[in-house]
């Protein structure tokens, strides 16, 4: 079967998002007098999706114990609520003491455009789709529908900032092969400036690395075939 239909090989966008917890302890001062000496202590943090910690001890709790918040999960953690922190006491003569503070305030917050340029949180969107022939640096018409998708995203992102690295397989020796990862590279240069219809400046370079941080093995014909590309990487600010 074959097709030469330019959506087989239209790019698939993915969207990551990036949690941020401000502390990821809490901390529990402690003023405890007893007449008989404290012998053991417990204290757990807990919220409506369960216990996040759990920590104890013998003699006189420390006047300030950390509680790490261990969580792989914050959204799960945000959803949760607010944290319930409990101390336990006991003293030599087994009598026991429960301490409950008010809860820990969570407050879940969607990061701001100007909280994200603030912080300098970048995106990186990475296309390597554009395959050439074995030897060869032109741009057929499946791989040129491939540039007008990347152009179409360039306008889109003003501040975006693009880095073209073409590729090679193993064939040949490298000094021919970073020349042609080169004259690959340049190639996209050129459509992708012609389709922008402004002059690029520093905002769109290229470079060519040939068989030198190969994306696939070499170890196969297909994997040769994959190498023969040119990797193009749009960097931003999350916000835009």
């Amino acid at each position: 079967m074959f097709s030469t239909d330019p959506a087989i090989l239209a790019p698939i966008r993915s969207t990551y998002l990036t949690t941020q917890i401000d502390a990821s302890t809490l901390t529990v001062q402690t003023d405890v007098v007893s007449p008989y000496g404290i012998a053991t202590w417990r204290i757990t943090a807990a919220n409506a999706s369960g216990t996040l910690a759990d920590l104890a001890g013998k003699g006189a709790p420390a006047k300030e114990t950390r509680i790490p918040l261990v969580s792989k999960d914050l959204k799960a953690l945000a959803i949760g609520g607010d944290i319930t922190v409990k101390m336990e006491l006991q003293d030599s003569k087994g009598q026991s003491m429960l301490l409950s503070p008010s809860p820990v305030k969570v407050d879940f917050i969607q990061t701001s455009q100007q909280l994200a340029q603030k912080q300098n949180m970048r995106v990186q969107e990475k296309y390597a789709l554009i395959l050439f022939d074995f030897d060869k640096e032109t741009i057929d018409s499946l791989n040129q529908e491939i540039i007008n998708r990347i152009v179409a995203r360039i306008k889109a992102l003003p501040q975006a900032r693009v880095e073209i690295v073409g590729h090679t397989d193993n064939i040949g020796t490298e000094k021919y092969n970073l020349k042609l990862s080169e004259r690959r590279s340049l190639a996209v240069y050129k459509l992708l400036s012609a389709g922008f219809g402004e002059t690029p400046g520093d905002r769109i370079r290229y470079s060519g690395v040939g068989p030198n941080t190969a994306l696939f093995d070499n170890q196969s014909p297909e994997a040769r075939a994959f190498n023969r590309t040119v990797t193009i990487t749009l960097e931003y600010l999350s916000a835009e």
